[in-house]
């Protein structure tokens, strides 16, 4: 029996890899490696380890970085909220830290934007995606077959938002 459900995730990775790789996109265009949602859990992770700056005023700098919120509070004066959860960044928090071994190796700034902190953060993502598609892969293997189980990952890729994370 051929295992086509394994050449389906390792094709995913591959391309997901590849084109994450090409770092001369990504060093030109340093604020499209994170950006949009990814910048709201990025926030949680600026917050905790580098700056504290319970405002996100750094954050809200960045092109693309529309994701917190305006509450009015009891006494009439707007607080500012991430609109996103924790959970992502607390995912991505061991992928952060790797990035900032990696800050102190280079001597950067260690200001939470500089290029390894994003570069590891963003192929965090890519590691729990390509996760999500084995741990589906073992729940999909339980009820279908090795075919099934096959053209239902190609489904979840191509059909899914899953590329975006």
């Amino acid at each position: 029996m051929r295992s086509y459900t394994w050449w389906v995730i390792g094709l995913y990775a591959f391309i997901a890899l590849y084109s994450f790789h090409s770092k001369r996109f990504y060093r030109q265009n340093i604020d499209r490696l994170v950006y949009y949602d990814a910048m709201g859990y990025y926030g949680y992770l600026l917050l905790w380890w580098t700056d504290a700056d319970q405002h996100f005023t750094r954050l809200k700098a960045l092109p693309n970085s529309n994701f917190t919120i305006a509450v009015k509070a009891s006494d009439e004066q707007p607080v500012v909220l991430n609109k996103y959860s924790t959970g992502f960044a607390l995912l991505h928090t061991p992928f952060f830290w790797i990035g900032d071994l990696q800050v102190g190796w280079q001597r950067l700034a260690r200001d939470g934007l500089a290029y390894p902190y994003r570069y590891w953060t963003a192929l965090g993502a890519l590691v729990y995606a390509i996760l999500a598609l084995v741990l589906l892969r073992a729940w999909l293997r339980q009820y279908c077959g090795e075919t099934a189980t096959a053209v239902a990952l190609l489904g979840t890729g191509v059909g899914t938002n899953w590329w975006h994370y």
